[in-house]
């Protein structure tokens, strides 16, 4: 049976490891598929709690932006290209709603990259250490975002995004915890 190299280990046509061909892979060639049907409906939940929950999460003037958190954590967990692609997606989502669909889109796509290049240099296993980047791209989306948009009165730029960056901080272990069980489930060989 001809071998192919993937990932440096020799596999078999019927992509499994050569040795263990009594052994079945944790996922097939349709379970990829559905990995990306699981993450999207887990985006597309987040999406509507962040828009009909939103309003009643907001603690005082400071209203939590649940996808930044979601992006974030996606990032940390999955790497460069899923931040990237998830944030993209949640800021085009975001920006439909308003009327600053680049500017969502961009902060969002930032920050992802941002968090999956965290990911190579920082020990995201912990939920202390997640929760200070979330806090610290909260800061930098928010500080894009106001960039882009134009400028805004210093006292409201400076109360409303440190008590978000906060918020967002003490919101993001159960985004890595919801987020770290689909990862333990979906790791391939």
């Amino acid at each position: 049976m001809p071998l192919r190299l993937r990932r440096g280990l020799a596999w078999n046509r019927r992509g499994r490891r050569r040795g263990q061909e009594g052994k079945l892979r944790p996922y097939g060639p349709g379970a990829v598929e559905m990995r990306y049907w699981r993450l999207g409906a887990t985006l597309v939940l987040v999406v509507l709690l962040d828009w009909g929950l939103g309003a009643y999460l907001q603690i005082g003037r400071v209203r939590p932006d649940l996808l930044t958190v979601v992006t974030v954590a996606v990032g940390l967990l999955f790497g460069r290209r899923y931040g990237m692609a998830v944030g993209f997606a949640l800021g085009v989502l975001q920006g439909l709603e308003g009327r600053y669909l680049g500017a969502f889109a961009f902060s969002k796509t930032l920050v992802g990259y941002a968090g999956g290049a965290a990911r190579r240099t920082l020990f995201v296993d912990s939920l202390l250490v997640g929760a200070a980047v979330v806090g610290v791209l909260s800061l930098v989306a928010d500080g894009v975002f106001w960039a882009l948009t134009g400028p805004a009165p210093a006292t409201q730029m400076a109360v409303v995004v440190a008590g978000r960056a906060l918020y967002h901080a003490l919101l993001a272990p159960l985004a890595l915890l919801a987020l770290r069980g689909r990862r333990g489930q979906e790791a391939g060989p």
